[in-house]
């Protein structure tokens, strides 16, 4: 190998790390980003008016709602792991997921459990108090937004197995397309 080859193959390898560290430095910064975004909204901030003033700094636009719920999403429940998936590869995994349906056989008891218990429930206000049945639906999305709520405390916290499809698989491949 002449001088001027091993010159440019030393450029190329310079080049390379100058290129990974920038990567693991975007990614970092992306992983800030998503905290402070995420510090806004538990701070009162609405995810609508998050998306109104965060700026797209190659088109000028503001974000909309969907990216702030995944950015948000991603945070959530990929933040704490180890070792922590670079943040685009997580987001793209959740934005371009499609919902798998539940396959029956393979429900979770505890979710058997759940759907008896709102079962009797049901029959039990039905039959106490009749004229509350025009809130049952009201009242089941309420229940089911407090299970939800506390099912994502756990997952923050580590206290449940994971024993169903309930986000992005933050173990992500690297070869992963990014679209952010």
């Amino acid at each position: 190998m002449t001088r001027k080859m091993k010159d440019a193959v030393r450029a190329i390898n310079v080049l390379e790390r100058r290129i990974i560290r920038a990567e693991d430095d975007a990614d970092a910064m992306l992983w800030e980003q998503a905290e402070r975004a995420v510090g806004q909204l538990d701070g009162g901030l609405s995810q609508r008016a998050l998306a109104a003033q965060w700026l797209n700094a190659r088109t000028g636009k503001p974000y909309d709602e969907h990216h702030v719920r995944f950015v948000r999403k991603v945070f959530e429940q990929c933040a704490e792991l180890t070792p922590r998936p670079r943040f685009r590869e997580a987001y793209n995994e959740l934005a371009n997921s499609k919902p798998s349906k539940p396959n029956p056989d393979t429900v979770p008891f505890h979710w058997i459990n759940a759907a008896n218990d709102v079962h009797r429930l049901c029959a039990s206000i039905q039959k106490t108090w009749p004229e509350a049945h025009p809130l049952l639906p009201w009242i089941l999305r309420k229940v089911a937004e407090d299970i939800e709520r506390e099912e994502a405390d756990d997952d923050r916290r580590g206290d449940r197995t994971q024993d169903t499809d309930t986000g992005p698989d933050c173990s992500l491949e690297r070869d992963v397309p990014i679209v952010a």
